[in-house]
């Protein structure tokens, strides 16, 4: 059926015939808009589930944001849950989710995190504390950060700090093949 115009094979029917078939497609019409209503109430659904639960794996780093700042864990956990309009539980599991990656990744952001409290003048028994890692797994993190940081071999590695804070910390813009070797000359 095109607009006004009947199929040909429903022109010899009567009255009765048509109207019931008419009621029969209008029931049809009202089960199939129902049912595409209900898919696209499920297809948003998933649509917001996942974009909840990526939200979620994310949350490490309003916590990570507030520990930069200085507050303890449970603060931080605290405060990144108001800020998210999350129970602390949730964003305490993340955390501790994202604590217990091993994946390059999250090693990467965690030593990145580490470093950069390190910078801040935070302790490592503080920083320790606040990523749940032991004080010596802290210091061998920050002697990793340091040498991969500073001592790197390409120049540009050097340019996290400006010329005069290379200066204060005694690092020279030249690199060399053995950064770590003394003079030996009496």
């Amino acid at each position: 059926m095109l607009g006004d115009k009947i199929d040909d094979t429903l022109t010899d029917l009567g009255f009765e015939a048509l109207y019931r078939l008419a009621e029969f497609h209008e029931k049809q019409a009202t089960i199939v808009r129902a049912r595409a209503y209900k898919l696209q109430g499920y297809q948003h659904m998933e649509n917001e589930v996942a974009r909840q639960v990526e939200f979620y794996k994310n949350s490490h780093k309003i916590v990570a944001r507030y520990i930069k700042q200085g507050h303890d864990i449970d603060r931080a956990i605290e405060r990144a849950a108001d800020h998210a309009g999350i129970k602390a539980a949730t964003v305490r599991n993340w955390w501790r989710k994202f604590l217990d990656d091993k994946s390059n990744k999250a090693v990467r952001q965690r030593n990145a995190l580490a470093w950069e409290m390190h910078c801040l003048g935070v302790s490592n028994v503080a920083i320790a504390d606040r990523l749940n890692l032991h004080p010596v797994t802290v210091s061998r993190i920050l002697t990793k950060e340091r040498n991969r940081r500073i001592y790197h071999h390409n120049p540009e590695g050097l340019q996290l700090f400006p010329a005069s804070r290379r200066e204060i910390i005694g690092v020279s813009g030249e690199t060399s093949s053995s950064p770590r070797r003394k003079d030996r000359s009496f």
